[in-house]
């Protein structure tokens, strides 16, 4: 072998003809500026108006607090997993512009609704399982 190791070529030591020129990168044109990731999109999407009857009222709000809204109506008609996703987006759903309300609600009260939203489940369940074997359905 030669003395000279600029020659050597293996695993991380490609050929000196392919190796990057100095001062060009790999990807000359890289990323289009502009270009939008899916935070931006979403946020764009939730941002857009709609028009929304809520008690016989129609308002012009943003597609989120329709969704919002969508999701409050529903877990007050008794839908438990409307009503758990509520309960997360509360927990979850990052900070407010007001300060935070102490929780009135202890752990317990917690626990008991969780219980309860379960044995709904299960009778929901059970009752659906009623109906498909009644033959009249």
């Amino acid at each position: 072998m030669s003395e000279d190791h600029d020659d050597d070529v293996g695993y991380g030591k490609p050929p000196q003809k392919h190796q990057f020129k100095p001062g060009t990168s790999g990807n000359p044109k890289g990323r289009p500026k502009g270009s939008k990731n899916v935070q931006h999109i979403l946020t764009k999407i939730l941002g857009e108006k709609i028009t929304v009857t809520d008690a016989g009222k129609k308002m012009v709000v943003d597609k989120l607090e329709g969704a919002m809204r969508v999701l409050v109506n529903k877990s007050f008609e008794g839908r438990p997993q409307s009503l758990k996703l509520l309960l997360e987006v509360m927990e979850y759903g990052g900070g407010s512009e007001q300060a935070p309300v102490e929780n009135p609600h202890t752990d317990d009260d917690y626990s008991v609704l969780m219980k309860e939203l379960d044995w709904l489940e299960e009778v929901r369940a059970a009752h659906s399982e009623e109906v498909s074997d009644d033959p009249q359905w």
